[in-house]
């Protein structure tokens, strides 16, 4: 316990803790406004950061030898690992949270195989503007089920608004200004002419 006392005029006062909420830092704790910005504004990739800053945060409080960047390149087999992780973390802690975590991880797997699927079609079979900006348009389902993850998250760690993390770095400027250019990139090539 930190003694505040200096300033108080009155010495018999009690000592002032200087108490910190949301220090539980099992999970990368994001501001749901910056998750949002983070994830459409680099076109998806922002996750890969996102599962392997999560998987760092998770080995640190575990003490688990895991290694955070192989399960964040190779996320779809363990979405639902982590999902599952975070679960147990808020029933350990007796949050009620409403989530289903297995089935929103199930169905994120699903549609990454479903862009996958739709990215051999547009380019062996159907090469059309629409059958390209198909794959780009399940961004909004997927960031559904990352959303509701990192709310899940930012509960676990007993910090609901993710005040922690709810401002920009340079980097994450950077990786905005990376991800603007992939979606140029993106539209360019789905509307330019053969």
């Amino acid at each position: 316990m930190t003694d505040l006392t200096q300033g108080n005029a009155n010495p018999y006062a009690p000592p002032i803790s200087d108490i910190t909420v949301g220090n539980d830092a099992e999970f990368y704790v994001v501001a749901n406004d910056k998750f949002l910005v983070m994830f459409f504004g680099t076109a998806g990739i922002y996750i890969i950061y996102w599962l392997y800053r999560n998987w760092r945060a998770y080995a640190e409080a575990s003490g688990e030898s895991i290694s955070p960047a192989l399960r964040a390149v190779f996320a779809i087999f363990f979405i639902h690992s982590l999902f599952n992780r975070i679960r147990e973390k808020l029933d350990a802690k007796s949050i009620v949270f409403k989530w289903r975590n297995n089935m929103g991880a199930t169905l994120l797997v699903v549609l990454f195989l479903l862009g996958m699927v739709i990215d051999r079609i547009a380019i062996l079979i159907v090469p059309l503007p629409a059958a390209q900006l198909a794959s780009p348009l399940l961004i909004l389902p997927e960031a559904f089920f990352w959303l509701k993850a990192q709310d899940a998250i930012n509960h676990a760690c007993r910090d609901v608004r993710g005040d922690r993390n709810a401002d920009y770095s340079t980097a994450n400027y950077v990786w905005l200004a990376v991800g603007l250019v992939i979606w140029g990139l993106t539209f360019y090539g789905a509307f330019l002419p053969d």
